[in-house]
C-alpha cells in the first residue's frame, strides 16, 4: 500500500492535469463558439458565392434567359434576409 507521501504526489498530479485539461476544454469550447457566430471574411465570401451559384441555376430553371444586374442583387439581399 502506498504511503501517505505518494498519494499527497499523485493527488497533486492529478489536480495539476485536471486543470489543464479543463482549461483546453474551456478554450476549445469558447473558440468553437466565436468561429460559429463570428465567421471571417473568407468563409462568408464563399458562402455568398454559392448563393448567387444557387439563384442563377433557379432563375435559368425558370426559363429565363437574360439576367441584369439588379435581379441579382436584389436576390442576393434577399438571400442575405432570408439567412438572418
Amino acid at each position: 500500500m502506498p504511503s501517505k507521501r505518494e498519494w499527497e504526489r499523485l493527488l497533486d498530479k492529478t489536480w495539476y492535469w485536471s486543470k489543464i485539461t479543463l482549461a483546453i476544454f474551456i478554450l476549445t469550447l469558447v473558440s468553437y463558439w466565436y468561429g460559429t457566430y463570428h465567421p471571417n471574411k473568407h468563409a462568408k465570401s464563399k458562402v455568398n458565392a454559392e448563393l448567387d451559384k444557387y439563384y442563377v441555376s433557379q432563375i435559368s430553371e425558370m426559363g429565363y434567359k437574360n439576367l441584369n444586374l439588379t435581379l441579382l442583387m436584389i436576390l442576393n439581399l434577399l438571400g442575405q434576409c432570408i439567412s438572418v
